[in-house]
């Protein structure tokens, strides 16, 4: 406890984490993802929800897996776009009316069935619009951390970044012995 508390009130105390594990893929896996394409994410994202669509169609009309077709959703919005995030709202909507129908799945009437995927469209299509958003919003915020608002000069968040990455640079490489 006491090497960690150290640890963690020098420059680098900005990259401590609660836990440990998290402390290196969490930022790891997010650089990863945010290297890649557009495309590529996109591609993701519809993989899953069609994955998605053949496991809901699996378990039956019965079983709802609707809740989980907000992981395409949300992985839209956050990493590629809302306009994304919202055909990817549209495609599981659509995806899920299919494998519901395809299941067996009946109503009284049929507006009922059409009903049932509008709501779940707009469900996701809140969802996406929001977390778009809020990504959105947490870079603005994120920038203006970092900054003097009068004169725009870095303020000591911003020394305390570069100074905690120059550190680990360092250690990453050796002094040469010249």
């Amino acid at each position: 406890m006491g090497l960690r508390s150290e640890r963690c009130e020098t420059l680098t105390s900005i990259l401590c984490l609660q836990d440990p594990h998290l402390e290196r893929t969490t930022p790891a896996v997010r650089a990863y993802i945010e290297r890649r394409s557009s495309l590529t994410l996109s591609s993701v994202a519809v993989l899953l929800t069609v994955l998605l669509g053949v496991a809901d169609f699996v378990t039956g009309s019965e079983i709802s897996l609707g809740f989980f077709y907000l992981l395409p959703v949300a992985f839209a919005a956050w990493y590629i776009s809302a306009p994304v995030g919202t055909a990817i709202s549209l495609l599981s909507a659509f995806v899920w009316f299919e494998a519901y129908s395809l299941a067996g799945g009946t109503h009284s009437s049929q507006v009922i069935l059409y009903w049932n995927a509008a709501t779940r469209f707009g469900f996701f299509l809140v969802v996406a619009v929001l977390l778009a958003r809020l990504r959105g919003l947490l870079g603005h915020e994120r920038s203006l951390s970092r900054s003097d608002f009068l004169t725009g000069a870095l303020n000591s968040r911003a020394f305390s970044e570069v100074a905690a990455a120059e550190i680990l640079r360092a250690r990453r490489y050796p002094p040469s012995s010249c």
